[in-house]
């Protein structure tokens, strides 16, 4: 997908969603107290870290499978309770990650008032991404991402020079 089509799809998005910079490719998501953080749509990382997270926290049972069969396999309530609270621990310091990746570093204080949100709190959150999350996957599944896509545009860019008018300029 050329820079043109890619632009075009963006300003598909801006109509379903306020906050979109088409120059920019970044979308605005309000957080409260007239504050926001910024999913910035041009950036590889961002897209990787943002599709990562969708995974690993849509289906919980399955990214933590052998933490949850071990604690199946306790036997003594007040362990299994411990372990419980080491499972939960570990899903939302992995859940910080993802969201410092995606929105910055300090983004997970910003987004719930400190560092460690509760599991619900994360919950509601993904599923209030959950538009966003759609559009992103949408906009991904409708390039051609095969081996010959990635070799032309590596080999378009160093044809291409340079240009601060790019999409994604600051």
């Amino acid at each position: 997908m050329n820079r043109e089509q890619r632009r075009a799809q963006i300003k598909q998005l801006s109509k379903k969603f306020n906050g979109i910079d088409v120059t920019k490719g970044t979308l605005d998501i309000p957080i409260g107290d007239g504050d926001k953080v910024t999913l910035d749509l041009m950036s590889f990382d961002t897209i990787y870290y943002l599709s990562e997270m969708v995974e690993k926290f849509t289906d919980l049972q399955s990214s933590y499978a052998e933490d949850f069969t071990a604690i199946d396999s306790i036997k003594d309530k007040s362990k299994k309770s411990f372990a419980i609270v080491r499972v939960y621990k570990k899903i939302i310091d992995d859940f910080v990650y993802y969201i410092d990746k995606v929105f910055g570093v300090g983004a997970t204080k910003r987004i719930f008032g400190n560092e460690a949100p509760m599991p619900q709190g994360i919950g509601e959150f993904i599923e209030d991404l959950s538009p966003i999350l759609q559009a992103v996957s949408t906009l991904l599944t409708n390039e051609n991402n095969g081996i010959s896509n990635v070799q032309s545009v590596l080999s378009s860019s160093n044809v291409t020079k340079y240009s601060g008018d790019r999409l994604g300029n600051v």
